[in-house]
């Protein structure tokens, strides 16, 4: 699975270091439309609302990209980020602010013929997720668990790096229920090339994504991968380069029955297909039960069955 938060300038508040990342996001979403083709992945793309509004900064508005991606050969899903990028979980958001960021997302939407079902919370901050359902989502994504999760700000930074020196494969993990929608586990973010990211190799970028995806095949789970396109703006051509690596795996692994690749919405709605919910540590997480007619499965090298994998 490969989600994208859409939302140039939205999400760093214009930060002006960003500038030519920001400017060179539309260059980057094309060449990854034409890599998504070429490989025929289909991604989740969550859009700021703001971000689908005419206006006259093209850093705050961009139709033009939700165009692009609607009118991909290979079908990409719409997701939403919000209508404004607020930090949902902040004390001051309430759950009206909420309903008026979901409100809006949908509204403008449904003038593009696009019917919202995925949401991605801005920087991840997970809150009001009660009030999703209200306005048609049926899934968000969760966040990375990573084994470094629970440090303190400074050395998890400091362990974030070190993972990504030390190719240790991400998380991989399958769908909980929460209240009336999915979630689904977050995974790998794809870095930019700056800062602390910039001396690391894109081939450790790839290397440890195509380590995700196996790790997700032999564990029968999902592999979510995710960044910004403005992040990838930072050396398009590099971090292309490095996407690209991934997705040759993709297909070389989908093509012998070992993944699948699903967006956000497919995973969503495969509970709709025979799949039972089984109760365990005070959650519920999608597993495979009774008559799964319908239901793809893929198989190993040994022709086993195996329940789906999505990258």
């Amino acid at each position: 699975m490969f989600t994208l938060d859409t939302e140039i300038a939205w999400g760093m508040k214009g930060d002006k270091n960003w500038q030519k990342e920001f400017e060179n996001t539309r260059q980057v979403v094309d060449g990854l439309l034409k890599l998504l083709d070429k490989y025929q992945i289909s991604a989740t793309w969550a859009f700021v609302g703001e971000l689908m509004r005419e206006g006259e900064d093209r850093l705050y508005h961009a139709p033009d990209l939700l165009k692009a991606v609607m009118d991909c050969s290979t079908p990409q899903e719409i997701g939403c980020h919000s209508f404004s990028h607020p930090v949902m979980d902040d004390a001051a958001f309430k759950a009206d602010d909420m309903d008026k960021e979901l409100s809006s997302c949908v509204d403008i939407t449904k003038s593009a013929g696009v019917e919202l079902k995925s949401f991605v919370f801005p920087q991840n901050k997970i809150a009001h997720i009660d009030r999703l359902s209200r306005f048609g989502f049926v899934c968000y994504r969760g966040k990375d668990k990573s084994w470094y999760a629970k440090f303190p700000k400074f050395l998890n930074k400091l362990a974030h790096v070190v993972d990504e020196y030390l190719l240790i494969a991400p998380p991989t993990g399958m769908p909980v229920r929460r209240g009336e929608v999915l979630e689904i586990p977050g995974g790998y973010f794809y870095p930019h090339k700056r800062g602390w990211a910039k001396p690391l190799p894109v081939s450790f970028r790839a290397r440890k994504a195509v380590k995700g995806l196996r790790k997700a095949s032999d564990k029968r789970q999902i592999f979510h991968l995710w960044t910004h396109p403005f992040n990838l703006a930072s050396d398009p051509k590099e971090l292309l380069h490095g996407l690209e690596a991934i997705f040759k795996e993709v297909a070389q692994m989908r093509e012998k029955g070992h993944i699948e690749v699903k967006t956000m919405r497919e995973i969503a709605a495969l509970r709709r297909t025979s799949l039972a919910m089984t109760e365990y540590g005070g959650s519920k997480s999608l597993l495979p039960k009774g008559d799964l007619e319908g239901l793809t499965f893929a198989r190993n090298d040994k022709g086993e069955e195996m329940e789906i994998a999505s990258s």
